[in-house]
């Protein structure tokens, strides 16, 4: 009988593929040069196999939520499967979280047992992780072990059902405490599939991992996943001349990451024009203008590129090629290619408060007219059903009708006759202009870029003022920045702008280092 459990697929790979290369990574013992480890799938299971008996041994047991706090690397991807393959449940958290998120993700899951490097045992400091009742430093759990087990054929992982928990992760949480979703073994198998239809990566595929959860769907898939020398926290702060040494060195194919780290990336690779072994990327996370768009074309000429858009609740929803992504007018709206086939989708009247429907009403009644911009709204079997502990979340996120449920994702988009979809930006950043009609943040977002020498921008309110920021590329004179003020007032006559002011560096998300940050914009401008 098949496996619910979605560590089988990896399991699978290894017993199919046992001496193909799972993991590649830097050892940075080696002081003198470069040398990479590289782990095949037998050695993969081999140490999942071994790290799942101590975990045993430490009392843990098949339902038990284990906070993992280990950076990327080898370790903790043997970790992460050998909590799965117990049928224990894998609460990730960010690599950039701080003490306080920690202490917010343990009161909202209470996990039973703490995972972390010694470094992270500091953390214990923490009254929430103190609580705790098992904790374990990471390498006392993984050995490397050379050991040769006949279980490569015969190993099962524990049985579970398609609605036990398997992963925990939680959103950014940048407007207070992040949400925990519930990633079921069910969901987690429909999410697998709709990657494989609209990301595609082959089994002979070498790929740059920037996003740790995506690892584990790597494996699964029995595809060489390559961790990158640079710190995942930080996407954008990293030596792009030696991450490409290594991105050519390993010939890896392709890559997922966030607009910031290809940006960065790019950047270098138009400067020296220095090519790339890439043949496949697949960027979203974040809004991606058009300048970005088409640097990205001049850094990969000959790269397969993909816009892709998605939540923490539902990825993917939509992608486009980069080509396609180019040739769209970005005036009314970002393109972002057709919905996924697994899913579908509807577009209803922006509103801040939770949508109740009553069992004599129709979805129909909240839904725009044809081509109106109103918030996004997604359902199929790879979207989220579920946060924890949290009643209220899953009232305000989420919408029952006719015994199907609806995610509301807080974009704000449109749909056009051919079934493309545009964003907008989030519902709750919308305003009003002089006509009293909604205006939303992302398709002027999009024309402050054509201004000479501006580099990124943002719209916000604030107390029913409305404010403009601008980055610019570099320092700009005080007639530069008065005729670029004039230019904007006389361009957006019927938005009620009060003020336009120009930082250094605008905030941005703590998660992809690439999307404005309209929280601590709010926060520097209270």
């Amino acid at each position: 009988m098949e496996s619910n459990n979605i560590v089988s697929k990896v399991i699978e790979i290894c017993q199919k593929f046992p001496e193909k290369k799972a993991i590649i990574y830097q050892n940075d013992q080696f002081f003198f040069k470069t040398h990479y480890e590289k782990v095949t799938y037998r050695q993969l299971y081999i140490d999942v196999i071994d790290t799942a008996k101590r975990l045993k041994k430490y009392g843990f047991k098949q339902g038990d939520r284990i906070l993992v706090f280990v950076p990327m690397s080898y370790e903790l991807y043997v970790i992460a499967l050998a909590i799965l393959y117990i049928g224990a449940v894998l609460v990730f958290v960010d690599a950039w979280s701080n003490k306080n998120r920690l202490s917010m993700a343990c009161d909202i899951v209470k996990p039973v047992g703490f995972i972390g490097t010694l470094k992270a045992q500091i953390l214990r400091l923490s009254g929430a992780i103190r609580k705790i009742p098992i904790k374990v430093i990471s390498n006392s759990l993984v050995s490397n072990s050379q050991e040769v087990i006949d279980q490569l054929r015969t190993g099962t992982p524990e049985n579970v059902s398609l609605e036990n928990e398997a992963i925990v992760t939680f959103t950014t949480g940048s407007t207070g405490a992040p949400k925990a979703a519930k990633r079921t073994h069910g969901f987690l198998l429909s999410q697998r599939k709709a990657l494989m239809a609209h990301m595609s990566l082959q089994d002979n595929d070498v790929d740059l991992a920037t996003l740790p959860i995506f690892v584990l769907n790597n494996m699964s898939l029995g595809v060489t996943t390559v961790l990158p020398n640079f710190n995942p926290a930080k996407p954008s702060d990293f030596d792009p001349k030696k991450l490409l040494e290594q991105i050519n060195t390993l010939n890896i194919t392709s890559s997922i990451g966030s607009p910031a780290f290809f940006e960065n990336l790019a950047n270098y690779l138009v400067k020296t024009k220095t090519p790339s072994s890439f043949k496949t990327i697949y960027t979203g996370g974040a809004p991606i203008f058009k300048p970005l768009a088409i640097k990205l074309r001049q850094a990969f000429p000959k790269t397969d590129v993909h816009v892709v858009y998605g939540a923490t609740e539902v990825e993917p929803v939509s992608s486009i090629s980069l080509d396609d992504y180019i040739q769209q007018d970005h005036s009314s709206g970002l393109p972002v290619g057709k919905k996924v086939d697994s899913l579908k989708i509807k577009i209803i009247k922006p509103s801040n408060e939770p949508i109740i429907i009553n069992d004599n009403e129709s979805i129909q009644k909240y839904e725009v007219s044809d081509d109106e911009v109103g918030e996004i709204l997604v359902s199929g079997d790879h979207v989220l059903k579920e946060y924890i502990g949290s009643p209220l979340e899953f009232k305000k996120n989420k919408i029952v009708c006719d015994g199907e449920l609806w995610h509301r994702t807080g974009d704000a988009g449109r749909i056009d006759s051919k079934g493309f979809i545009y964003l907008h930006g989030r519902v709750k950043n919308r305003f009003l202009n002089v006509h009293k009609k909604n205006v939303f943040a992302l398709p002027i977002e999009q024309e402050l870029l054509n201004i000479d020498k501006i580099e990124f921008s943002s719209i916000f309110s604030v107390k029913d003022k409305l404010y403009i920021a601008l980055e610019p590329e570099n320092t700009l004179s005080r007639l530069e920045k008065k005729n670029i003020i004039s230019m904007i007032k006389d361009k957006f006559k019927d938005l009620n702008i009060d003020e336009i002011v120009f930082i250094d560096k605008i905030p941005r998300d703590p998660r992809h280092n690439s999307k404005a940050n309209y929280e601590k914009l709010v926060e520097l401008y209270k």
